[in-house]
Formats: C-alpha cells, sequence, structure tokens
C-alpha cells in the first residue's frame, strides 16, 4: 500500500501479496484501525479513503514486512515500529532515504533468539472476556502496521532488557472477527546475541503517519471484488483441491465410533539495540533495528 509518501507490504518469497483497496464508507467495521498521515500546519490527520487488504494464498509460509517513506533523508530521519497482530519487541528502524526496508520476524526479550513471521490458521480461547478487551484483540489481529515518527541523534543509550511475550494472538468468542481466518505465528529460529544501544530518539510522541495492511484469506478478498491472473486462480484451485484430500484423510482415520457433526449453519521508547548491518535483507540503505523502552 501507499498512502501520501509512506509506502508498506508484505512479501512471501520475495513477492508482495496481493491487494485489495475497499473504500471506507458508514459500514465500514469501528474496530478495524485505519491509516493516517499529519497533513498540514496544524497536524491534523488526514486519513486514508481506502481500507487495504493483502491476501493470503497459502497458509503455513513465512513472511516478511517492507516499509518506506519518501520524505526520509539524511537531515531527516524516520524512526519506523513494526507491529504484528498488535504486538511488537521494543525496536525501531531509522530510515535515512527512500530505500525501503525489510523485516522478517522479531526478537525475543532475551536477545538471542529470532523470531520468523509466519502465517497460520487463527486459534481460538474458551476465556471469558469484556466486550473492550475482545475489540482491542480484533482491532490488531490480522494486521501490520508500521508507525513512523521524526527522529533526532542523541547521546548513545545502552539496552535495558523488557519483559514480554511474542506469541500468536487467540480469538475470544466465536463471532468476533469472524472474518479472519489466519493470524501470526513467531517460528523460532536464529540463535544470535544482540548487543548495543542507540544514538536515536522520537522527536515526538505522535506519529507523523500510521500504515495498517489487513491481511485475510484470498477467498475472502476475491468475494470482495480481488481480480485474479489465469496462474493465481489455478493456484487457488490447487490449494483447495489439496485441503479437500487432506480433510478427506482426515476423516478417515477417525474411530469408526465418533460422529463428526459438521456447523455450516503506542510502541514504547528507551534502551536500545542497534542492528545495523545485521538484517541479511539489504536495499540500496542497510537497516538499522533498534530497541526501546517507554520515555
Amino acid at each position: 500500500m501507499h498512502f501520501d509518501g509512506f509506502f508498506l507490504e508484505l512479501l512471501v518469497n520475495g513477492q508482495p501479496l496481493k491487494e485489495l483497496n475497499v473504500p471506507i464508507n458508514e459500514t465500514t467495521e469501528t474496530v478495524i484501525p485505519k491509516s493516517y498521515v499529519l497533513n498540514g500546519i496544524f497536524k491534523e490527520r488526514k486519513y486514508s479513503p481506502n481500507i487495504t487488504y493483502a491476501a493470503i494464498f497459502t497458509p503455513g509460509t513465512r513472511f516478511e514486512v517492507r516499509f518506506a517513506s519518501t520524505f526520509a533523508i539524511m537531515d531527516a530521519p524516520i524512526m519506523a515500529f513494526v507491529h504484528v497482530d498488535g504486538s511488537h519487541d521494543y525496536t525501531h528502524h531509522i530510515l535515512k532515504q527512500s530505500s525501503s526496508i525489510t523485516r522478517d520476524g522479531f526478537w525475543n526479550p532475551s536477545r538471542n533468539k529470532k523470531l520468523f513471521f509466519k502465517f497460520s490458521s487463527i486459534t481460538s480461547s474458551t476465556n471469558s472476556s469484556t466486550n473492550s478487551q475482545v475489540n482491542d484483540v480484533c482491532s490488531g489481529l490480522g494486521t501490520v502496521s508500521v508507525y513512523f515518527y521524526k527522529a533526532k541523534r542523541v547521546p548513545r543509550v545502552k539496552y535495558r532488557p523488557h519483559q514480554f511475550e511474542i506469541n500468536q494472538k487467540k480469538v475470544v468468542g466465536s463471532k468476533i472477527c469472524s472474518e479472519i481466518m489466519y493470524s501470526t505465528t513467531f517460528e523460532e529460529y536464529e540463535e544470535k546475541k544482540l548487543k548495543g544501544g542507540t544514538n536515536w530518539k522520537r522527536t515526538n510522541k505522535d506519529p507523523i503517519a500510521v500504515l495498517h495492511l489487513h491481511y485475510r484469506s484470498v477467498e475472502l478478498l476475491v468475494s470482495r471484488g480481488l481480480n485474479l491472473s489465469a496462474n493465481e486462480r489455478r493456484h487457488l484451485e490447487r490449494n483447495k483441491k489439496q485441503k479437500t484430500s487432506v480433510n478427506s484423510n482426515n476423516l478417515s482415520k477417525r474411530p469408526s465410533h465418533v460422529i463428526v457433526i459438521s456447523d455450516d449453519d503506542e510502541p514504547l521508547e528507551n534502551g536500545v539495540i542497534d542492528l545495523t548491518g545485521f538484517s541479511r535483507k539489504r536495499t540500496k540503505y542497510i537497516p538499522v533495528i533498534e530497541i526501546i523502552d517507554s520515555d
């Protein structure tokens, strides 16, 4: 998605996911966060006229988050925070030019394991919850967000460890967020120890832009008007046949006495690690990731 000089997309195997823009109207779900930029001398929020969706063709695949801003220059750097399903790992990137930066995962609190982003079937919880808590879950679930801030250089700050968890979100209640079939799991893979701090700080607590990209099943987005190429349609049909085959095999393995019933009816800041050059993914500009605390 592109909106007023800011850019965000999801990649699978290095290729961007197909997107669908749905115009915002009075019937748009209020729990779906909307993208905006600060506009004019009074810094009023200018909201995107669309909600942008990314289509998932194959669940179970790793994905990457790519983002950029045409306003980022050496003399006016921009600090960017990535959130996935409402979670983040207290890190940020510094953009000093318009080249994009790509992230493929978060880091655990001890900073010795990499947790890769991976699309996965959604899980549910039977725990009761208030409506506000459910809405909070829905507002982040199935969404990748990037928060952009103006930044300035400061004396180096050492990293102070945080206590947080990076886990797949669960949905509370069967009728809430019914359109969201997939969320993100965080697949542990690399073991590397991070050290360091940061030389950057936000100049303002309010972001200059926030982009939200909502990922959904391709079947849902096709029903809402997403156009597919002939190759994409063939790929979708293959996936459907594979799912049918797997479901049939699973049913055939059930004990004979089992009856199967079908129901058809804001980012914080402080204490930081500088990961310049650490990422395997590079464009013209080497990514910078930094880990932060609350003010």
